[in-house]
């Protein structure tokens, strides 16, 4: 991994965020909108439903609105289901085995799966020896540091172990080098969003070990979400 030198990576990504007043160029989350959170102009967007923690293991947000009588849709909010009392899903960090899920999918809609650029908090453990002058961007809901590297990294960076370097937490963004689709985990949602491809977002439907369900650029998110 490589930490970059300045925030010209992600100048794209703060570009064609949604503002409230419908112009772009905005603060990410800013308008509420998915094209507020990840960027505008791509043909096809999903949201990922972070699985829901149960005592054994994970389960579904289907599963949870089975429970209570109910059915999830595109824009369900958490707080619909919260009542099924099965425990919740992770708040701004989509967890491993479905971060290698996503990754598996979108590895097949890039040109470029070896160059990608990642946008991590600033506690992230590898940013103890970061450049004094190391690429930072305003996304996500926070500053954030910008390190290059393969797409297959990014399980590894969204987990260590190590004594004194403990983390589990998703990449809060990263994109491939050919722009062809955008992943965003903000760090107040349970959800995790892709602007990508038509044909990216039917593969990412189509996954199994993914709750993903097809949104517009401009629907409204629930709040929280």
């Amino acid at each position: 991994m490589q930490a970059l030198e300045d925030g010209q990576a992600a100048a794209w990504v703060v570009r064609r965020l949604r503002t409230p007043d419908g112009a772009t160029a905005g603060s990410a989350g800013s308008a509420g909108t998915v094209d507020s959170v990840v960027p505008a102009g791509f043909a096809g967007y999903a949201r990922l439903l972070h699985p829901v923690t149960t005592e054994e293991s994970w389960t579904t947000w289907a599963e949870a609105a089975t429970l209570l009588g109910q059915r999830v849709h595109a824009l369900t909010g958490w707080s619909e289901l919260a009542g099924a009392g099965i425990g919740d899903p992770p708040v701004g960090t989509l967890p491993p085995e479905q971060l290698a899920a996503l990754c598996d999918v979108l590895a097949g809609h890039t040109r470029t799966p070896a160059e990608c650029t990642f946008a991590l908090p600033e506690q992230w453990p590898g940013a103890a020896g970061r450049p004094p002058h190391a690429g930072t961007v305003r996304l996500a809901g926070g500053d954030l540091l910008l390190v290059a590297g393969p797409l297959d990294a990014a399980v590894p960076l969204a987990f260590s172990d190590e004594p004194g370097r403990w983390w589990a937490r998703s990449p809060a963004a990263f994109w491939p080098q050919d722009r062809a689709w955008c992943v965003v985990t903000a760090p107040d949602r349970r959800c995790t969003l892709v602007g990508a491809s038509v044909a990216a977002v039917e593969d990412l439907l189509a996954a199994a070990e993914l709750e993903a369900w097809p949104v517009r650029g401009s629907d409204r998110l629930p709040t929280p979400g």
